[in-house]
């Protein structure tokens, strides 16, 4: 569904408003390369999400790794472009510039990463970016600083440290959690800092640029924290050049053309917008997978039942089940406008896991935050399912008889080929009763409690995990003596 929200060229505007105070960072452990190295940070986890340094597993809200060269997402006026050396592609300027992810407007509480290099002048990585305000790391030559832009306009200096190393590739972390502020720089802690002051809690991420730079940014990952930051030693070079005096802010921001601030609408969506009497709110009521133990291959069938808890109707909008994690899409659904207090039901066959194993699946509803709701922290739904191995062929036991019996008992015995893939043998009686089971390399087994005069029917079948041997090849009819 749509919405309209103030937003951003000021992205652009504000570069220039920190060219001069906002000297840059450096890191020690950097890596010399020419090309970016992908971050360390999309292993699965047990929730089969991804990781950042700072402990916090989470859903994926954004990534791209520009390979497709196209910014994803992004409205980037120039000079920030995709460029291609080869067959790697990353981010990049030349100048005075800004881009922004348009889908991230209502985020908070996540995870900012991305690999950055900065070869002359500065960089700028930017979160809780809206038109009302946005936190900021000014990396530059000479420092580090942490800066908070509110209102637009009005800049402080939250924390500050020594630079980064230029023309090498590093690894950020830029972490935002109700005011809590935490910088990573090569998975080192640079920075940790609360804003006591009302902070910003929520929007998208961009990144800045001031005249006379050249930098360049990929490996972008947003994830959303789900636990406290961890605490850490800081590990940031100190502070190279004094601080920068406090009236030089506002000097800088004189100096901006007064249309830089000028404030645009974000681009309309398709769908309409909400009712204005409330929000939606959409939850997954049901996740229904079947078989619910399926073997390896097999196809199942995936039910999700989406429900409209909220005041107002939703537009459009996608429901997503991942079989492993966030890393692959297993369905996919576009659905409709969905009035108040109403379901839509949705089916899909996926064509089965490839690897038998114990998965964690997540249904996300919603997962590009499209619809505004009264509530989205119930958008995720997540399970296990256990996955079973194909069956595997046993080799049946041999010569099965009667070794021993009195009046009330039988004792039997038989023979069996050597085969790993057993686990034991399991005795039947009458084809359906289980009468007992052993290991797989004893070959004899006593049933009691039986009664003279009455047939019996045993059968002895190898068994494993995925299954039993043939029945009734290797059996035993006898009739006990009074």
């Amino acid at each position: 569904m749509s919405h309209k929200m103030k937003s951003i060229p000021f992205l652009f505007g504000m570069a220039f408003l920190v060219s001069g105070i906002l000297l840059g960072g450096c890191r020690r452990g950097a890596r010399f390369s020419d090309t970016p190295q992908p971050l360390p940070t999309t292993s699965s986890g047990a929730s089969g999400n991804a990781s950042g340094v700072s402990g916090s597993p989470g859903l994926v809200l954004f990534q791209d790794d520009f390979q497709d060269g196209q910014p994803q997402e992004w409205r980037a006026a120039s000079p920030w472009i995709v460029h291609q050396a080869g067959s790697d592609y990353w981010f990049t300027t030349t100048g005075a510039g800004a881009a922004w992810v348009t889908q991230g407007l209502t985020w908070e509480e996540y995870a900012f990463q991305a690999s950055v290099r900065v070869d002359t002048g500065s960089l700028l990585l930017n979160v809780n970016t809206t038109s009302l305000g946005r936190y900021m790391v000014h990396f530059h030559p000479s420092g580090v600083y942490l800066l908070k832009d509110q209102p637009i306009g009005t800049i402080s200096i939250l924390a500050q440290t020594g630079p980064i190393s230029t023309s090498a590739w590093h690894e950020i972390e830029f972490d935002t959690q109700a005011g809590h502020l935490q910088l990573w720089v090569d998975r080192a802690l640079w920075i940790d800092t609360v804003d006591p002051t009302n902070p910003i809690t929520v929007g998208t991420i961009g990144v800045s640029s001031l005249d006379g730079s050249q930098a360049q940014v990929d490996n972008i990952l947003v994830t959303r924290l789900t636990a406290p930051l961890q605490t850490a030693v800081i590990e940031a070079p100190p502070v190279s050049s004094a601080e920068v005096p406090p009236d030089v802010i506002p000097q800088e921001m004189s100096s901006l053309p007064a249309d830089d601030l000028s404030e645009t609408e974000a681009p309309q969506q398709d769908d309409p917008a909400p009712d204005q009497a409330g929000l939606p709110e959409l939850h997954a009521s049901r996740v229904s997978i079947v078989p619910a133990s399926p073997i390896q291959g097999d196809e199942i069938t995936v039910a999700v039942s989406i429900f409209n808890g909220g005041e107002a109707s939703a537009g459009g909008f996608n429901v997503q089940w991942w079989p492993e994690g966030p890393a692959f899409v297993g369905c996919s659904w576009d659905a409709g406008s969905l009035p108040a207090g109403e379901t839509v039901d949705l089916v899909c066959s996926y064509p089965g896991y490839p690897q038998a194993g114990s998965f964690q699946w997540e249904t996300a509803v919603d997962p590009d935050n499209e619809v505004i709701e009264s509530d989205d922290t119930n958008n995720w739904t997540a399970g296990e399912i256990v996955v079973q191995p194909p069956a595997v062929s046993l080799k049946d036991p041999v010569n099965c008889r009667a070794e021993s019996w009195t009046q009330d008992s039988i004792t039997l015995r038989w023979g069996a080929v050597s085969d790993q893939n057993r686990e034991g043998f399991r005795i039947f009686q009458a084809g359906a009763s289980v009468e007992g089971e052993v290991g797989p390399q004893t070959l004899t087994f006593t049933i009691e409690n039986l009664t003279a005069g009455v047939e019996y029917h045993f059968d002895v079948r190898a068994y494993n995990a995925a299954g039993e041997s043939s029945p009734e090849v290797c059996s035993v009819t006898m009739t006990l003596n009074p």
